[in-house]
């Protein structure tokens, strides 16, 4: 007898059973291969299609500036505890400069390095025609920040130039 067909009626009964719960599974698993073969088709069609470059689906966008303009930016007074941080750790010769913010409670503060202690490469001293070490400090940070930067700009310095700044003396300069 060839196999799949029922030897008697019990036999029968328990095959419809079985088929009679495999019906609604077997129609669901059909469904969802139908499905998937839907999606795939949809994913071959797409990529039938010719892709457009990026550059041409949106129009380019501005470049905005995001620098604060000049004109808006505001000259501070020096405090006489900036000043006189700067003069303890490198000396009189460095000028400083504080700009404020408009719209932060912050400032740029500027050291200007003089020429004769100056490590900046020859190339950059004409163009930008003078050696400025500047950072942003908020009003929070205040004199620990100022310390702070004055301390990196003058490690930024070799061992020989290091000396020469310690050992300035405005006597000296006079002479």
């Amino acid at each position: 007898m060839p196999r799949g067909i029922p030897k008697n009626k019990e036999d029968k009964v328990e095959t419809n059973i079985i088929l009679d719960k495999l019906t609604p599974l077997i129609e669901n698993l059909a469904q969802t291969i139908g499905k998937i073969d839907e999606r795939l088709n949809i994913l071959e069609r797409i990529n039938e299609k010719p892709q457009k470059p990026l550059e041409t689906d949106r129009p380019p966008i501005p470049v905005v500036k995001t620098t604060t303009p000049e004109s808006k930016m505001t000259q501070l007074p020096i405090p006489s505890d900036y000043r006189d941080i700067v003069n303890d750790i490198l000396n009189e010769e460095f000028q400083i400069e504080m700009e404020a913010y408009p719209d932060r409670p912050m400032f740029t503060f500027t050291i200007i390095v003089p020429d004769k202690y100056s490590n900046m490469p020859e190339n950059e001293k004409a163009l930008f025609h003078s050696d400025r070490r500047s950072c942003v400090i908020s009003y929070a940070d205040g004199l620990n920040k100022v310390r702070e930067w004055t301390n990196k700009v003058f490690n930024n310095f070799d061992t020989e130039t290091k000396a020469k700044i310690k050992l300035y003396s405005p006597s000296n300069d006079a002479a």
